[in-house]
């Protein structure tokens, strides 16, 4: 069966936000220093944080702290803080002699990314360049005002955490279950916490942990950081785990394990502590009763947007920015990301809609017509085919050469392929592929990266590609043409 892709002419390269290049170059720059872990980085830095004098002028920077930046769920509230971690980030490229850009090296063209990714200040007028959309990345504290379409969500999860508040220990852990790229983060950040900071009701003291990008290797040094809770006694403190999952992960020693059972155990004494977590470790949180009764008894299933949901997450963020979006263009990014109501897999493939259709107006705002996006706009960008494909050959090209074979069979354990029929997604059960993941790092790396890049997307029981879309992803359709004529030869 022969395969065609898509022409690319006249598709435009994905324009990032200010703070997306902030966070893409510092994660180039820990590349090139070596990948340090998060406990040496921290300490290290601290060598660079001296006046001229000797004398110390700042605190020490938290493993913490710095895990927030490399992700870009924070950003560093001032550029004197985060210097000595770039000092020191510098320095570990020099040693390694590392092959990388020069202007990385540059201290004062990381001034101007880090002024550039600020957030606006209240007062300062926004205006239409600013793009409310953050492509593939979380939504944040920062994007509050533009995140819509989930209201719902955002209203049971505070009657949920009201109620843990006055709740006796250790019936004050809520857990919030997703799948991946459903938008876990994206709520908790841009909805719940913004929401608990403006309630009427009770006073928040609020501590967030994210795991979603801490390797086993530096778990320790987060829980070690993440035990000095600001209790106060006129507020109710509240602890946010988000990432659980990592503590099912099978690379974390079980001292490490413990020591975050111990934790969370111990939290409830003085916060009501909300973790977040995907379903697919839901069913082995037997070990550990605190959870199982977490999950039985006080968690809540965060399921994709619904199409009305969707839509307003398109045009809201855009009518609070001064832009109107021109007739048609609405239901044609609806139709392309969700497909049709009446498609069997409809509501079994669409985790990763809110995250794909963020991406896609990520990319067609720089396109807009003065203050209008526009159906044209959408064309040029290849629409959401372009966008997908665009996405995958970035995550392609960052993959190292000994993770890229990894990556495309797990890519191409993802279709079906029958003589005579169309290619179609293929859903791979949990089991089956961590089967074929155990101890081989190379491949657990690539599919982290392609989740993260929501080429794939993971559920509580399977893995399979993010959308219908993907089929055509030139590369792919080369292998898928490459194995059918070996095929055809062997015959």
């Amino acid at each position: 069966m022969a395969r065609t892709a898509p022409s690319r002419a006249g598709c435009t390269e994905i324009t990032q936000t200010p703070r997306a290049e902030f966070v893409r170059r510092l994660g180039e720059l820990y590349e090139a220093a070596g990948n340090p872990s998060l406990r040496q980085l921290a300490a290290a830095a601290q060598r660079h944080v001296v006046s001229p004098r000797g004398t110390r002028v700042a605190g020490p920077v938290s493993a913490q702290r710095i895990s927030d930046w490399k992700a870009g769920r924070t950003l560093p509230a001032r550029f004197e803080t985060f210097t000595p971690v770039l000092l020191e980030l510098v320095s570990g490229t020099r040693r390694r002699r590392s092959a990388t850009a020069a202007d990385l090296l540059d201290v004062k063209l990381w001034k101007r990314l880090w002024l550039d990714a600020q957030p606006l200040k209240a007062g300062r007028a926004v205006t239409v360049t600013t793009s409310p959309f953050p492509g593939s990345a979380p939504y944040t504290r920062d994007n509050a005002a533009v995140f819509t379409g989930r209201q719902n969500a955002i209203r049971e999860l505070l009657t949920l955490l009201h109620t843990a508040a006055d709740a006796a220990d250790p019936k004050r852990v809520i857990a919030l279950v997703g799948a991946a790229g459903v938008g876990k983060t994206s709520l908790i950040e841009a909805g719940l916490v913004p929401a608990l900071e403006n309630s009427q009701t009770l006073k928040w003291q609020i501590r967030t942990v994210s795991l979603n990008d801490i390797t086993a290797h530096d778990m320790s040094d987060v829980i070690a950081d993440s035990k000095r809770l600001d209790v106060r006694p006129e507020s109710t403190t509240l602890l946010i785990i988000d990432g659980f999952e990592v503590y099912f992960s099978p690379t974390l020693k079980e001292a490490t394990r413990d020591s975050m059972r111990r934790f969370l155990t111990a939290a409830t004494k003085t916060a009501v502590v909300l973790i977040s977590l995907r379903p697919d470790w839901t069913c082995i949180s037997k070990a550990c009763p605190l959870l199982a009764d977490t999950l039985t008894h006080r968690s809540y299933l965060l399921e994709a947007m619904e199409p009305n949901e969707l839509r307003a997450a398109i045009t809201e963020p855009a009518r609070l920015r001064g832009v109107t979006i021109e007739s048609g263009l609405e239901e044609l990014l609806l139709a392309a990301v969700v497909g049709s109501p009446t498609r069997r897999s409809y509501l079994s493939f669409r985790a990763s809609n809110l995250a794909i259709l963020s991406m896609t107006m990520s990319a067609l705002w720089p396109e807009r017509e003065g203050t209008r996006l526009t159906v044209a706009g959408y064309q040029r960008i290849g629409g959401i085919e372009g966008v997908l494909h665009r996405a995958a050959d970035t995550v392609w090209d960052s993959l190292s050469l000994s993770q890229r074979p990894h990556a495309m069979r797990l890519i191409l354990s993802l279709v079906s392929c029958r003589e005579g029929a169309d290619d179609t997604r293929r859903r791979v059960a949990r089991d089956e592929l961590d089967r074929t993941l155990t101890g081989t790092t190379g491949a657990i790396t690539a599919l982290r990266q392609l989740m993260r890049a929501r080429v794939i997307t993971a559920t509580e029981n399977e893995v399979f590609l993010s959308h219908d879309l993907m089929l055509t992803w030139p590369r792919l359709v080369a292998w898928l043409d490459g194995q059918q004529s070996s095929l055809s030869i062997a015959g």
